[in-house]
């Protein structure tokens, strides 16, 4: 049996479907958000604001990320 056929039975599709959607749902809102906030500071502050989301998305996005990952 190959591990793809699964994709395609009508009990597992469903499941499969509602899981990627809500990963790529979780992954759109955290990200809009991020670039959202950083944007919001770098008016107030009077900063570049291209700055500001390379250093927002380092230390909210991929710092978690990494140390997750570590253990």
């Amino acid at each position: 049996m190959n591990q793809f056929s699964l994709l395609k039975t009508s009990r597992f599709a469903p499941l499969f479907a509602t899981q990627f959607l809500g990963a790529f749902n979780d992954n759109i809102y955290k990200n809009a958000l991020v670039i959202f906030i950083a944007f919001t500071l770098a008016d107030q502050v009077g900063r570049n604001s291209s700055i500001m989301v390379i250093v927002a998305a380092g230390l909210f996005i991929l710092l978690p990320t990494n140390l997750k990952n570590q253990y």
